[in-house]
């Protein structure tokens, strides 16, 4: 009787992930970073939030909600365990060592820095070093920079005003109550596109602002808190899910198309005069 006993658990076990639901996941995503990542409504929306909406469907035992939040409280709620994961953060391990698992790179981006015409008068070819005594504007919560940018900040030689997103930023920049400005360029021009067209900013913008020398290459990532205390036992399996099928977006041809089709369904044309590192091919 106990050996049929024991069988009987053991095909029950055998057939448990076959009744089993699916896992219900909720990722984070920034709420303010257009046109790759930001709040439509009330949904998620962008290029980011396009791709993701594909790898996550094709998951196999995840049923996943994107809820678009404040960048900071995004990771926040990771430094905390509270929240899974949040997209699009790069990869800073040391800046932000709560998030444990990084996802294969999801897009290429180009961090580039705006500023006012006046500050530039000054050949200022070095970063950061150049750039002392200058106020540069950051969205909340971005690390952009580099090391010794932010050891300049740290050591008063250079300025840092947090502001909650691009719009803020960028008429701050325009009051002149910035120096400079510094984000991914496609966002910075998708965010003026948008202010133009509600005669939010000058005709021609570029009698103001222009874009310095600097330039930095960076990655959007998936990343997956440290901190849940085994709250997330599944988090690596969902992981290695999620690249397998991000990487077959990228072989077909599908990121690609979802950045072409986004920037000229949404007219995201260029109002600056391209950076020449920034140039699209």
């Amino acid at each position: 009787m106990t050996k049929i006993l024991l069988s009987i658990i053991l095909i029950i076990s055998t057939l448990h992930p076959v009744w089993a639901k699916d896992i219900e996941v909720t990722v984070y995503s920034d709420d303010s970073y257009a046109p790759y990542s930001y709040k439509k409504g009330r949904h998620a929306a962008g290029i980011y939030t396009e791709i993701m909406e594909i790898i996550f469907s094709r998951m196999k035992g995840y049923r996943v909600s994107i809820v678009p939040v404040p960048w900071k409280r995004g990771l926040k709620l990771l430094e905390e365990g509270k929240g899974f994961a949040l997209y699009p953060p790069y990869k800073y391990p040391e800046k932000r060592p709560y998030i444990e698992l990084y996802s294969n790179p999801i897009i290429n981006e180009k961090v580039v820095l705006v500023c006012r015409h006046g500050s530039l008068e000054k050949t200022r070819v070095n970063w950061p070093e150049d750039y002392e005594g200058l106020t540069i504007g950051l969205n909340r919560g971005f690390s952009l920079g580099g090391k010794k940018f932010w050891e300049a900040v740290h050591n008063g030689t250079i300025n840092v005003e947090e502001t909650e997103n691009n719009k803020m930023n960028l008429m701050k920049l325009l009051k002149g109550r910035i120096d400079c400005y510094l984000n991914d360029h496609f966002s910075i021009m998708w965010t003026l596109n948008n202010m133009r067209k509600n005669n939010e900013v000058p005709t021609r913008v570029s009698d103001v602002i222009r874009y310095s020398t600097f330039v930095s290459n960076q990655q959007g990532y998936l990343g997956i808190t440290g901190r849940d205390q085994g709250k997330f036992p599944f988090k690596k399996d969902f992981l290695a899910q999620f690249n397998k099928i991000l990487q077959e977006l990228k072989n077909d041809g599908t990121i690609d198309t979802i950045i072409n089709n986004f920037l000229e369904e949404n007219d995201a044309e260029l109002i600056l005069p391209a950076h020449p590192c920034t140039a699209r091919q």
